[in-house]
C-alpha cells in the first residue's frame, strides 16, 4: 500500500519490537537522553526499513523542504549537514536555496570541544572525512557565517528543545552564532511531549517536518 493512501506514521506498523503501544509519547520520566536516543534511533530505523518508506519517502522529504523554503527570508547563507542513521536528508532543501540564490554551507568540525566551522559547499564539491568517517568540507574551502543553521534532530518537543546526536557540537556553535535562525529537521515520529534539558542546551527557533513548520 503506498504512502500516500495509508497511515505511514502509526506507531505500531513503525516501532521496532519492544516497543509496541501505539500511544506511547516519550516524555522526560524516561530520563537520561541515553534511553531517548535510543528510542529515537530504532523509530528513524523503522521508518527507514519501511516498504512504503522506501517507495514514497521522496514526497514526504519535499513537504518537510516546502516548509522550510517558505521561511528562507531574507537568509543570504544556509547551512545543512550530510545525513546518515534515518536522519532526514537536506538535498532538496539545499537545491531550493540554491535556486534562491543563498549559498549553501556544511559544518566542519575543527577539534572535539569547539564549536563547528561553517563552509560554502556545492553538491559536487570535494569532502574529507573527519571523526571515524564524518563527511566535511576541505579546510581550504571558503569560511561563512551562517544566516540559518539546519540540524538535524533525534528527537524534539514543542517547546522547541531538541535531543542531538550527543557531541555537543550545535550547542556551541549555537552560542558562536547567536544571530543565526536555528531550525531543526526531523520526521514527526521523532516527537516527544518533553525533551529533558541541561544548562548548556540552546532551544531552536522552529522545527520542520513532514506534517508542520512548529514555530516561528
Amino acid at each position: 500500500m503506498s504512502v500516500a493512501s495509508s497511515s505511514l506514521f502509526s506507531v505500531s506498523d513503525l516501532l521496532k519490537e519492544g516497543d509496541t503501544s501505539d500511544n506511547m509519547q516519550p516524555t522526560a520520566s524516561l530520563a537520561d537522553k541515553k534511553s531517548l536516543r535510543k528510542l529515537f534511533r530504532q523509530r528513524r530505523k523503522a521508518l527507514a526499513d519501511h516498504p512504503s518508506w522506501k517507495a514514497d519517502g521522496l514526497i514526504f522529504t519535499l513537504m518537510l523542504a516546502e516548509h522550510i523554503r517558505s521561511h528562507f527570508g531574507k537568509a543570504r547563507s544556509i547551512s545543512a549537514y550530510l545525513p546518515n542513521d534515518g536522519e532526514v536528508d537536506p538535498l532538496p532543501i539545499f537545491l531550493q536555496a540554491i535556486d534562491a540564490g543563498i549559498t549553501p554551507l556544511l559544518p566542519r568540525i575543527v577539534e572535539k570541544d569547539a564549536p563547528l566551522d561553517f563552509h560554502r559547499w556545492w553538491p559536487g564539491d570535494p569532502l574529507e572525512e573527519k571523526n571515524g568517517g564524518i563527511l566535511q568540507p576541505v579546510a581550504e574551502s571558503e569560511k561563512i557565517v551562517p544566516d540559518i543553521i539546519l540540524t538535524p534532530l533525534v528527537g524534539f518537543d514543542r517547546s522547541l528543545r531538541r535531543l542531538g546526536r550527543g557531541g555537543g557540537y550545535y550547542d556551541r556553535s549555537f552560542k558562536v552564532y547567536p544571530n543565526a535562525i536555528r531550525i531543526g529537521v526531523a520526521w514527526s515520529i521523532q516527537e516527544a511531549e518533553a525533551i529533558p534539558v541541561e544548562a548548556w542546551d540552546m532551544p531552536l527557533h522552529a522545527v520542520a517536518t513532514e506534517k508542520e513548520w512548529i514555530g516561528f
